[in-house]
């Protein structure tokens, strides 16, 4: 609660088993996993600066994630991610999820309430292969589809179905990273 660090809590290579977490008022991100695996049950977010969950090499496999009122990404996972998620839950947040470099996202349900954008699957780092989300079950009436962004090479699938629109990869990291 109340952390003015880089990181609210930040694991690095480790074996982590995480039953009932919650990060309240992180100045950063709330929750960085470097390297490691975590296997969880239920992690809550409110009021996060930067990302709430942001992932770097890492295995995750967890039910619940809920954020609230999240600055940057809801879900930030990157350089070779494998993450799979049974229930995400996102409010007033800039971006849901980010798969990017080589990271592979599975989600089993999510719900996103304001956001400006909701799915992003990029390259930021052009070393790393393509990075995929895959949604099982979406409710379209709370998910604006035109928001999604995906540069070539990279995937979306929403319930089975290919998100086709693309854009370059350069238009995507200006809109994420628009001080860069």
């Amino acid at each position: 609660k109340n952390n003015i660090g880089e990181d609210s809590i930040n694991i690095v290579g480790s074996n982590s088993i995480i039953e009932n977490f919650t990060v309240i008022n992180s100045q950063s991100d709330a929750i960085d996993l470097d390297f490691g695996k975590i296997v969880f049950d239920k992690i809550t977010c409110k009021n996060s600066g930067n990302d709430y969950f942001d992932t770097s090499g890492s295995i995750v496999k967890g039910n619940i994630l809920k954020g609230e009122n999240v600055s940057d990404k809801l879900g930030s996972f990157g350089e070779g991610s494998d993450i799979k998620i049974k229930n995400i839950n996102g409010k007033n947040i800039n971006i849901g999820l980010a798969s990017k470099d080589g990271s592979k996202v599975l989600i089993d349900e999510i719900s996103l309430i304001n956001y400006n954008i909701p799915f992003a699957s990029y390259n930021k780092k052009f070393f790393f292969g393509n990075s995929l989300i895959e949604i099982r079950n979406l409710n379209y009436n709370n998910i604006d589809l035109e928001k999604i962004l995906v540069s070539d090479y990279n995937n979306v699938f929403i319930k089975n179905k290919k998100y086709e629109t693309k854009s370059s990869n350069k238009k995507i990291l200006k809109k994420i990273y628009p001080n860069s």
